[in-house]
């Protein structure tokens, strides 16, 4: 969409405005989001550390207490309760204490009487506390153990200790204290903290699951049904792989996002945590967003009016211009701009007004010699032997001399007349019926600078004509500018013909030639084995080199004839299941004679544990193929070279690659070699062979739905030739 100039000029002057201040104040409000991120979270860890750190506190008081309490026992001995009694009355938060041995029988114990629990001994053998406790009994550095649990809603602390009491055996403690004030305490500084903003404060225990919550709601069903699973919560999650102090960003069960920091308790491993919606987190840093929004627009809203008054004296004048240009474009060259002012626009109008007389005097001057070039180009094209046609960027036909039209059967349609001037200006893609030839040029208009050629046989009455076809998008090297699309028909009609004369006659002497070689392959094979009588050794060597001959020379009939079907689209594969190994096997036999003699290293690779390989394909064509890779490779790789025959067995095909070390392929040839009669020289012998084997190994595996190519050695040297075959065929 095109803007005017009046938008422009505002547009410019509100950038201007308040472009610096949306900067300036969105590098302020960023700064000042870190800031308070940093001081949020910061506050957030310090909150779950020193809740951490107090309950440590906490325990290291117990834990103190309860070494006091061994000392005293160790120097007075258990015979009396005395001792545990007199404990027990001054430290109110212990509600039991008993003597375990080691299987974690109790074999005394004192309960505090304001707790009201039972006395009866207890066995704490499968307490899962117990027995982490009891494992590490013959280690020199025993540490406690702690666990939780609630009894009649009141949160309570098992310690298991160990203790030797010197007549009895090797044993621990077991120390039940109430955690109710400590608890207490936790829930009343949890509620002070959420404030009404959201914030919540709880604890984990080390399997995570939630002990206490400031949450009334989650409390309540803690107490009721026990810790609560949070392992799922990202806060706990996080803080139990961890073993310091941390904070994230996350989001809660609801989706809303939140932040909050944990701290790991000592002794117990577990998780002290503040969490609080980003919502309320943040809640400065969004009304200092708010605040710098209403700024800017106030800016803008100022900046406008400002802009509407400036915009508005600038464009008249302007406006006039474009009316006059308008004209100009239409060739009305009889046009003047009538601006009174003193200022640049007046001289602008004046240079415009120069201008446009110049161009009435060059138009009168340059009609006549344009008209002039015109028409000697229109005789050029027109007269040249080859068809041509020329469409601008949307397919609209400019120019097309008569070959062209004829090669596009456009003279019989309706309107033309023969006559290729009543086609310009319709579009080609519509005016051309042949799909092969529309397709042509829709890819040459597709793409800037691509070719495509394509060759397209007419049928003009009872006669066909054969065309080559090649289009070229045109571009202006100066200016970038597509130009249209340039299409050149050549008749190739008397090429074609010579072609299938060519192959009709080849083809019949080759048919002729393979009953009389076969015959003559017969009577050498009759002649080798002695059944006309006794030979001598040179008979035999001559007779030898004649078979190898005959054969060659039947090889090349019967590739020449394969070819035939192969044009003729007559050829049909046989599928079968065998084993690739047994191919390989039989190819194996006849090419490492030869390459023995040529003191070449023939070897076959497979992946490991991959033998054997069974496969789906026509048997025969699988190994003509194969054997015309190993043949070549041998034929091309100079003397103490390498050829290796890899076999990979993948999910979805069979891969059979050939590589030699010979002299390779060059890169621009590597498409070529699969042509019929191309051949590469060998750096060290002539050309040899008729040049379509690898013509017909390629048409092969095309009739498996595989895929052939050829690329370049290990580390560049050489040649690799790599053919799949797809597993499945014939389900």
């Amino acid at each position: 969409m095109k803007l005017r100039l009046f938008p422009k000029i505002a547009l410019v002057s509100i950038l201007l405005a308040t472009l610096p201040a949306a900067i300036v104040g969105w590098q302020t409000a960023t700064l000042n989001r870190v800031h308070l991120e940093n001081n949020i979270l910061e506050l957030h860890t310090n909150l779950a550390s020193s809740l951490a750190g107090r309950i440590g506190f906490y325990l290291d008081a117990v834990t103190g207490k309860l070494r006091a309490l061994i000392e005293t026992l160790r120097m007075q001995g258990i015979s009396s309760k005395a001792p545990l009694l007199a404990f027990l009355d001054s430290n109110n938060e212990f509600v039991s204490i008993a003597f375990l041995d080691p299987g974690g029988k109790e074999l005394i114990k004192t309960v505090n009487g304001i707790y009201g629990d039972g006395g009866k001994l207890a066995s704490h053998g499968a307490d899962p506390v117990f027995r982490r406790f009891s494992a590490q009994m013959g280690q020199d550095n025993i540490e406690p153990r702690f666990g939780f649990f609630f009894r009649e809603s009141q949160p309570r602390m098992k310690i298991y200790y160990p203790y030797d009491p010197g007549n009895l055996k090797r044993g621990s403690l077991s120390i039940v204290i109430s955690l109710k004030d400590l608890w207490d305490d936790v829930i009343e500084e949890g509620a002070g903290l959420g404030g009404g903003g959201g914030r919540s404060v709880f604890l984990a225990d080390e399997s995570g699951r939630w002990i206490a919550h400031s949450d009334p709601a989650v409390m309540k069903k803690i107490l009721e049904s026990g810790p609560v699973d949070a392992q799922s919560h990202p806060l706990v999650a996080e803080a139990l792989l961890a073993r310091t102090v941390g904070s994230k960003q996350f989001k809660e069960a609801d989706g809303r996002d939140a932040v909050g920091s944990y701290a790991r308790v000592k002794w117990t491993g577990w998780v002290s945590a503040i969490e609080e919606p980003m919502e309320s987190a943040y809640f400065p840093i969004y009304a200092s967003r708010r605040r710098a929004f209403w700024v800017v627009i106030f800016s803008v809203l100022a900046a406008g009016l400002s802009a509407f008054w400036l915009a508005k004296g600038l464009s008249r004048p302007i406006f006039k211009l474009i009316a006059a240009a308008r004209k100009v474009a239409e060739n009305d060259f009889d046009q003047n701009v009538d601006i009174r002012s003193n200022d640049e626009l007046g001289d602008l109008a004046e240079t415009f007004n120069m201008m446009i007389w110049e161009l009435r005097r060059y138009s009168e001057l340059h009609v006549d010699r344009l008209i002039e070039e015109k028409t000697k180009t229109e005789s050029v094209i027109f007269s040249i032997g080859d068809g041509l046609v020329m469409t601008d960027g949307a397919g609209k036909i400019e120019i097309m001399n008569q070959r062209a039209a004829r090669a596009f059967l456009l003279e019989g349609a309706s309107g033309a007349s023969g006559n290729p001037w009543a086609w310009v200006g319709k579009n080609i893609l519509e005016a051309v019926t042949d799909v092969q030839v529309k397709e042509m040029l829709r890819q040459a208009m597709a793409e800037q600078g691509s070719k495509a050629s394509r060759d397209i046989r007419v049928q003009e009455g009872e006669a066909a004509r054969h065309y080559q076809l090649s289009s070229e998008r045109v571009v202006n090297p100066r200016s970038g500018k597509v130009l249209g699309v340039v299409t050149v028909v050549h008749d190739v009609t008397l090429e074609r013909e010579l072609d299938e004369m060519k192959d009709s006659f080849l083809h019949s002497i080759t048919h002729d030639l393979r009953n009389p070689m076969t015959s003559i392959q017969g009577f050498i094979k009759f002649l080798i084995d002695q059944k006309s009588g006794p030979i001598n050794d040179a008979q035999r060597t001559m007779l030898e080199t004649m078979d190898r001959a005959s054969a060659r020379f039947l090889d090349m009939i019967n590739d020449i004839l394969d070819i035939a079907k192969m044009d003729a689209g007559k050829f049909e594969i046989k599928l079968r299941s065998f084993f690739l190994d047994d191919v390989l096997g039989n190819l194996e036999k006849i090419y490492q004679p030869m390459a023995e003699r040529r003191r070449i290293e023939l070897k076959f690779f497979w992946d490991a544990g991959q033998r054997p390989v069974a496969m789906t394909a026509d048997e025969g064509l699988i190994e003509r193929v194969t054997g015309n890779l190993i043949a070549n490779a041998l034929k091309f790789t100079p003397l103490e070279g390498h050829v290796r025959v890899h076999v990979r067995d993948l999910p979805e095909r069979i891969e059979v690659s050939v590589e030699d070390s010979g002299p390779g392929i060059p890169e621009d040839s590597r498409r070529k070699v699969f042509e019929k009669f191309q051949q590469l020289a060998n750096d060290n012998r002539q050309k040899s062979g008729t040049g379509l084997g690898l013509a017909i190994s390629k048409y092969f595996v095309e009739l498996h739905s595989g895929e052939i190519r050829v690329e370049a050695g290990e580390g560049g040297k050489g040649a690799r030739f790599v053919f799949w075959i797809p597993k499945g065929l014939g389900t």
